[in-house]
């Protein structure tokens, strides 16, 4: 998404795109990329609980695996 928003702006920049529809663009843009990318971060931190929670056992010494 980044790569694109990059060549998308440097195109837009190039040929002077303007106007409602372009800046409706650019906010759907940058909202649904800050969306999917918090997203992603919650899923990571969510995914690390669930791993320390199962595994984190494993890693503690003198105990043992339930």
């Amino acid at each position: 998404a980044a790569i694109f928003w990059y060549a998308l702006q440097s195109a837009a920049r190039e040929r002077g795109w303007s106007g409602g529809a372009w800046d409706y663009w650019q906010w759907f843009h940058a909202a649904f990329t800050a969306v999917t990318l918090a997203i992603a971060v919650v899923l990571t931190v969510y995914s690390l609980y669930v791993y320390l929670r199962d595994f984190g056992v494993l890693s503690r010494k003198g105990q043992a695996a339930p």
